[in-house]
Formats: C-alpha cells, structure tokens, sequence
C-alpha cells in the first residue's frame, strides 16, 4: 500500500497523536468466528456488494495520551481527534463500502477539559472528537483514553470488468469526489487531460474496473516511488516528474479517475507490523509503532468503494488486512485557536496547537487477539523447503554413490 513515512521524535510524539493518530469507533458487532462472506450485486440497494474477505485480523487497540501545560503563562489548546469509525455496511455513515474495517468502541474518556467534549462529523462522514481549553494554566493536565475492538478485513471485488453501469450525476458523492480540482488532483490541467485522453489507454466503452485497472497499470509504471521528505506535490508534479511518494501516486490516480467521472478518494491510516508484507499472529504486539499509509478508493454504483493501490498495478481491486483507517477525503478543517479554520490536504496536521509548552506521555498499544489467514502456500514454506532440500541432497548422494561403485567395479575388473 502507498506508505509515507512519517519520523517520530521523542519531543514531537504527542503532537503526532494530536495530529492524526488518536483514533476511535463506531459500534458493530461481530463474532471471533465469523465465517468469509460473498455478496452479489444488487441493484436496488446501495450497499456494498460483490466482494469476499479471505482473510481478517482482530485487534485490540489501546489509545491514551495526557499532556501538562508547563508554561507560567495560561496557554490555549484545542484538539480535535478522529475516530477509528467502521467502515463498512453495518454503519449507516459508510453502507457503500465493504467492511474493511469493523469497530467497537469499549472504554472512551476524556478528562481535563475546560468544555464538555462532544462527536462531530465532516462532510466525508470521518467522526471526530472535539475538547479544549482557553487559558490552561500552569500545571493543568487534560487526558485521553479510548479502547477498542477492531475486525480489518481483506477485500477482494469480484472481476466486475463486463459490468458498465450508468452514474447518477446528481449523486453527492459526485460533488465531494469528481466535480472537483484543486491543486494536489487537478482535474483541470491540460496536461493531465491529455494523458487521461492519450496515455492510459481508456476506451470510450470501457467500464470502470477496466478504466480503473487501466490507470493503476499507467500511474504504477510511470511513477518512480521516492520520498518527498512530507511536502506534498501533488498529480501535475508527479506527472511532469516521474516520480512521488505514496502521495503522489494516489494524486495522480485521483485526478486521472475523475477526469473519467468515476468519483476517487484518498485513504489515510496506518499498518501493523513492520511493512505491508508482514503476516499478523494471534499475541503479536506493537507499542508507539507508527508507519502512516495512503491510498485509493474508487466508486462503482450498485458496487460501492473499491480500495486500490496505484503502486502495483495488480491491485486495482484489493485491499490490505493490516491498515488501520482512519479517515477518508481531503481538505480536512481543523479548528485554531484564534477561530479560523486551517484546511490541509491531508490529515497529517490533524490540530493546531498555539503553545509547544508542555509534558506529554502517550501510549498507543495494538495487540492481534485472532487471525482468520489462508495457508501459506506449501511452495514457500520452510518445511516444504528443508524437504525439497533433503530429497535433492539425497538424489544427489544415492546417484554419486552409485557412480562411485561403478566405477570401483570396473577398476577391479581391470
């Protein structure tokens, strides 16, 4: 999946948190022996349809961080916190989406405050947790605790490249997705139009998995993956330039879709484990691990969002097991201090905080409680590898054996 990382300083880690990490759920419930799942499509639904879970992990995630103002002068702070919302049918916020991520909410507080805290919601459907404080005076802590339960599912979509189905232009998705150029996925650059037109391949009639695959293919290809070091390019640099990281690969597969009229969005969130290839075990464990990941969700009507990596071109209709999301859209607002609003193209600076004078403690804790994997394949196992190895080394041995006592026969018969 497209990864930017993010360093994490021992002075700037509750910054971090404060910025984009501190995550909570929406309920759902669901069973630790949950069988895989098929659906078909339905047309007279919006529900996310057409998709298997091969594999899903069940995590427990334990977020709390507290912070104590230390300057002699009253300080203002405000924070605003997503939450680890599900993602999927089960929740009325995101019934278009397969269940890449089920949430339960079990322990949540929020001490210190100077305002009673309260759940919000953005255009994109992402809930927040709001609270804050207007003169905090030295010495004042405020704390955050939060526990939960989460189920992340691999999704794979069925092959759904015959099927052309017509959109509702008047759809809001289309107002918050597709009708819409800014600067990191402009639509409206002649540049990019042109590529859509010219260099992807696209034909009129193709559907849009097949429109999809297509630009997956194309970004995968002419994109160099290297870092930017957290400056955002965008698509029209990353075009231009042949190269970005997780950010610009997505760009430039966002704007492309658009400029196609299938409606795309940007994914934030972080993986477990070491990298994207890391296969979870029931009791792995990881604490104040962060490693950020961005990535595509594209949408089919009677279909739903279907998650895509734009750096392998095989991946146009598959999603990770292991990514914890937390927000999906762009141009998130965060509240400031003096009341205006700071709008950034991604989440990484989830909140404004005027003063740096400070202590701070966090703990960010997931732990697998349950894996439901498919068996490696006995062809890369090590077993299967110490026997393959023991059966040439034999063959071996037998054969030069059998050599050897020819020729001694011979020598004697000499």
């Amino acid at each position: 999946m497209n990864t930017k990382k993010k360093s994490i300083l021992k002075y700037t880690t509750l910054a971090f948190v404060v910025y984009g990490l501190i995550l909570s759920a929406t309920s759902a419930s669901f069973s630790t022996d949950r069988p895989s799942e098929s659906f078909s499509i339905a047309l007279s639904t919006s529900i996310a349809t057409n998709y298997t879970i091969p594999q899903s992990i069940k995590c427990e995630v334990v977020l709390d961080f507290n912070f104590t103002q230390t300057d002699s002068t009253p300080q203002n702070f405000s924070c605003k916190v997503p939450r680890f919302d599900t993602r999927g049918p089960s929740s009325l916020l995101s019934a278009d989406t397969p269940p890449y991520q089920e949430s339960v909410l079990l322990e949540h507080e929020i001490e210190g405050s100077q305002y009673e805290p309260f759940a919000t919601q953005d255009r994109f459907n992402n809930t927040f947790d709001v609270f804050n404080y207007t003169n905090m005076p030295q010495g004042q802590e405020m704390s955050y605790h939060a526990k939960y339960n989460v189920y992340l599912n691999q999704i794979i979509f069925d092959d759904l490249e015959e099927y052309n189905p017509s959109y509702d232009y008047f759809d809001p998705i289309f107002d918050l997705y597709c009708n819409v150029s800014d600067v990191f996925a402009n639509t409206s650059d002649p540049q990019l139009i042109n590529c859509a037109l010219n260099e992807v391949g696209i034909n009129a009639d193709d559907s849009p998995m097949t429109k999809a695959r297509k630009t997956c293919a194309f970004v995968s290809d002419h994109l160099i993956f290297q870092s930017m070091s957290g400056v955002h390019r965008g698509a029209s640099w990353a075009y231009e330039n042949g190269k970005g990281d997780g950010s610009e690969f997505c760009d430039l597969m966002i704007a492309l879709l658009r400029i196609y009229d299938i409606p795309a969005r940007k994914v934030e969130g972080y993986f477990i484990g070491p990298n994207l290839q890391f296969r979870p075990y029931e009791g792995y464990s990881q604490t104040n691990y962060f490693n950020s990941a961005i990535w595509v969700e594209y949408y089919v009507p009677n279909v739903g969002w279907i998650a895509c990596e734009p750096q392998v071109a095989s991946k146009y209709k598959t999603s990770y097991y292991t990514l914890l999301n937390i927000v999906a859209g762009s141009w998130f607002d965060f509240p400031r201090i003096d009341n205006s609003t700071l709008l950034l193209s991604e989440w990484g600076n989830a909140m404004y905080l005027k003063s740096s004078s400070y202590d701070a403690a966090i703990n960010f804790t997931v732990t697998v409680l349950d894996t439901s994997l498919t068996s490696l394949p006995e062809s890369i196992g090590i077993n299967s590898i110490l026997s393959t190895s023991m059966v040439l080394f034999c063959s071996i041995a037998l054969i030069s054996l059998a050599v050897f006592r020819k020729r001694k026969t011979r020598i004697r018969a000499d």
